[in-house]
């Protein structure tokens, strides 16, 4: 698939690996509309790195736990264009729902973001056997069971269902494909004021760092260019569609 000229929606793409996406296909001179939530300053500067690479590129606001603001954004969208290529990157990860523990309101809030939000966009922009790409960010850790992480287990994997499922059903116009990111970001604090990478020599990333050598056979942690590049991979190779791609460095193997 040549990508100069396309039009794509990158949702959570203010920072981590959803801007790496963004900025990667800017680079290829993808027109990309930039999704974020409320880390309004860190979208405003991603957008501005997209621009010197694709100047067209521009933001789209919704909180994607809402089913009718994830309507909203497939609004905001159409008056630019076509869509050809959807990065379905933003997720929820908490950072404990086991089965005894979690509530509703949590089921429905990472049910809304990290599957119905994939489903809305998918439809929205590729139920009229238009041609082009979806690609979801899934997750490796899919491949071994971890009742920690109930609910958003759940998510995931019906996310990975999903991707399969639209791969037969959107064929021959569109792909669809999938991305499991193993150990790619570093240790990270979440407060008011968005997301900090926590400083190297902290505990956690003293216990990053153990989780690597011991679980990854590559001894290294992945990066959100990683991600990207093989995002790109996905979409430029016109031959594969129903792909999980596992990007973690061996670590579930």
């Amino acid at each position: 698939m040549k990508l100069d000229g396309n039009l794509a929606l990158v949702t959570g793409a203010a920072n981590r690996i959803g801007r790496s996406i963004a900025l990667a296909l800017a680079k290829e001179k993808v027109t990309v509309a930039l999704h974020y939530h409320r880390s309004i300053d860190k979208a405003k500067s991603t957008l501005a790195e997209l621009q010197q690479f694709s100047p067209n590129s521009f933001l789209v606001n919704a909180d994607l736990s809402n089913i009718e603001e994830s309507q909203s954004l497939v609004d905001q969208i159409r008056p630019c264009g076509q869509l050809s290529i959807l990065v379905n990157n933003a997720s929820l990860y908490p950072s404990f729902d086991g089965f005894k523990d979690f509530d509703l309101s949590q089921w429905n809030h990472l049910w809304n973001i990290n599957v119905l939000a994939p489903l809305i966009l998918s439809r929205a922009f590729f139920s009229n056997n238009e041609s082009g790409v979806i690609i979801n960010l899934i997750d490796a850790g899919l491949r071994k069971v971890d009742p920690k992480h109930f609910v958003y287990r759940l998510t995931k994997l019906s996310l990975k269902e999903m991707t399969q499922m639209l791969a037969l059903e959107l064929a021959p116009n569109a792909r669809v494909n999938g991305i499991g990111p193993g150990a790619i970001l570093p240790p990270a604090r979440m407060d008011a004021a968005g997301e900090t990478v926590l400083p190297q020599g902290s505990e956690a990333w003293q216990r990053f760092d153990a989780y690597i050598q011991r679980r990854v056979p590559l001894k290294r942690p992945g990066s959100p260019e990683i991600i990207a590049e093989n995002v790109l991979h996905l979409i430029k190779q016109d031959f594969l569609t129903g792909v999980i791609l596992p990007v973690d460095g061996g670590e579930y193997i």
